[in-house]
């Protein structure tokens, strides 16, 4: 009784399968466990006290599709570097906003030039645009809307540049900064500049009492677009420019924030291409042959797109925006001005 009763206990305390050693956790559902000791010695029931067993890791030891993952990571991680690198060297052309501030107390400096005086334009709730006017004198009533370019001081360049366009003509003169540039509201975007130069022409009639028909539009660099979009505007509208001046321009550019992630993001298109076929007006462009922000190509396309009534004066030799002073090049554009002045 007692041998068979010993058996009974034995067997309660609970043996594994076959007998012998206790059942291991494995048997009762648990990961089967990966052991650093000998191969041999497994299910033997042989104590080995130096093997260390690690539960559940004996599945991923034997996993092929754990064995690839950092191979596919790998791959994954250089695949998305090329594509930055190739993103960005596309992107290489891209133009960046330049907008500097200007105090008060400079645009107003700038309006005591002689017949210039300042000027507020409200585009929006929040945002307001400095520029600079002129008023037509003598006999000729005609204006000139200017849209500069996309760099340092564009009121105070404008100023020195239609300035001596006009000479002693007479013409009157305006120019509005864009937003965020020159100390004016609002941060640059091309739906928000497109918006804000059909404004500008409301201003300049509302205001100083500007006739419409008697309005030339002239740009420079980034405002090519936007005079061209303008001057089909007005086309369409039934009150077209008297004649359109494009220095510098360009077919189409592509400008973003001045920011490290520049070629990563988004940015403004600014086409030039598109209403060149409506403006419906003589335009004088007039670009440097060794100009290496725009090349002499993109202007050539620009007046092949605008037809007959299109005039490209190329400048040998000049660059993008040195020439901007020349009296030659300036007396040429006014002689084109005044050719198309109301009578």
């Amino acid at each position: 009784m007692a041998r068979h009763g010993g058996a009974a206990r034995d067997s309660r305390r609970g043996t594994g399968r076959h007998g012998g050693q206790p059942e291991s956790p494995e048997g009762q559902g648990f990961p089967r466990r990966a052991c650093t000791g000998p191969l041999s010695a497994r299910g033997r029931g042989i104590h080995v006290p130096d093997r260390k067993c690690h539960p559940g890791a004996g599945l991923h030891a034997r996993s092929p599709t754990f064995r690839r993952v950092p191979k596919v990571l790998v791959i994954l991680l250089g695949g998305i570097a090329v594509a930055l690198v190739l993103v960005a060297y596309a992107n290489r052309n891209r133009f960046r906003y330049r907008p500097t501030p200007l105090t008060t107390a400079e645009h107003e400096q700038l309006g005591k030039q002689p017949g210039w005086q300042p000027d507020l334009l409200t585009v929006a709730p929040d945002v307001v645009l400095r520029g600079l006017v002129r008023r037509p004198s003598g006999e000729v009533r005609d204006w000139i809307l200017f849209f500069p370019g996309n760099g340092n001081d564009l009121l105070r360049g404008a100023q020195h540049l239609l300035s001596g366009v006009a000479g002693d003509e007479g013409l009157g003169l305006a120019v509005w900064s864009y937003r965020g540039f020159d100390g004016s509201g609002g941060v640059p975007a091309v739906r928000a500049f497109i918006a804000d130069s059909e404004a500008c022409v409301e201003h300049l009639v509302g205001k100083h009492g500007a006739d419409p028909g008697r309005i030339h539009l002239m740009s420079f660099s980034l405002g090519t677009a936007l005079a061209l979009r303008l001057a089909a505007t007005m086309g369409a509208r039934g009150r077209p420019p008297r004649s359109l001046v494009l220095l510098s321009p360009y077919d189409r550019i592509h400008v973003t924030r001045d920011v490290w992630w520049a070629p990563w993001s988004f940015a403004d298109v600014y086409d030039a291409l598109a209403p060149a076929p409506f403006s419906g007006v003589d335009a004088l462009l007039v670009h440097g042959t060794a100009d290496d922000a725009v090349p002499l190509a993109s202007a050539e396309a620009l007046a092949r797109a605008l037809g007959q009534r299109a005039e490209l004066v190329a400048l040998e030799g000049r660059g993008h925006a040195d020439w901007l002073g020349d009296p030659a090049v300036l007396e040429r554009v006014r002689g084109f001005v005044l050719a198309h002045v109301a009578r």
